[in-house]
């Protein structure tokens, strides 16, 4: 959870949210990866 964070954490809080959509698109074309979806999900839902 904190290594996909650190690297999507580029600029300001905003960049977050953003960021945070990029991991949910990335979460659903990679199935195996359980820990990215519920980070997205922990922002937008």
């Amino acid at each position: 959870m904190t290594v996909g964070r650190k690297s999507f954490v580029l600029g300001p809080g905003d960049s977050v949210r953003f960021d945070l959509r990029l991991l949910y698109s990335a979460a659903a074309t990679a199935d195996g990866d359980v820990r990215l979806i519920w980070v997205g999900t922990s922002g937008p839902i």
